[in-house]
């Protein structure tokens, strides 16, 4: 599967949510905790998310580190017996650290919008814009810089890296 994706630190996430909200093809889906277990993989990024309320899942991603929008390729399944996934895993690989945040998951068309408290980095807001059969790829574009366009005025400069790498490097900054 792929997405087109990019994020953004916040310093708030007041004027955020009411630019949300105002929008008439926003919608609010959810609010959930997840805890996201990483792994030391070479290829990608590879973790195990557990949910509230929801099944484990298992995801691995591949996508370059940049400030622009850029493709995500990634799988996701359903675990059955997480704990030992993570046992099996933890001796394969190692455990990198792990990741925990609420996000707010909102939807405009096809792009998946994370508003995220992320335990120890603050608030982010990511944009995925699914590519599928229903959405090419120049339409998920589109879509991206529409929904870009409208929160222009909330958004500061863009995260390159995932979470567990600003994870990874606040540990080493506090060493």
């Amino acid at each position: 599967m792929q997405n087109i994706e990019i994020k953004y630190h916040l310093n708030s996430c007041r004027y955020i949510k009411q630019k949300l909200n105002d929008h008439p093809e926003i919608r609010f889906a959810e609010q959930i905790y997840q805890r996201d277990v990483y792994f030391n993989v070479s290829d990608g990024r590879l973790k195990i998310r557990f949910q509230e309320g929801k099944p484990t899942q298992l995801i691995h991603y591949v996508r370059p580190d940049s400030d622009t929008p850029r493709i995500s390729n990634y799988t996701i399944e359903e675990l059955p017996n997480p704990l030992a996934k993570v046992a099996e895993f933890q001796k394969a690989y190692g455990i990198l650290d792990q990741v925990e945040k609420w996000r707010e998951l909102y939807f405009f068309r096809n792009v998946r919008i994370h508003l995220d408290n992320v335990t120890h980095l603050g608030w982010f807001i990511e944009f995925e814009s699914v590519i599928d059969e229903n959405t090419s790829r120049r339409e998920a574009q589109e879509n991206l810089e529409d929904i870009l366009e409208y929160l222009s005025a909330c958004l500061t400069r863009p995260v390159t890296v995932s979470y567990i790498n600003l994870m990874l490097d606040k540990k080493q900054d506090n060493a």
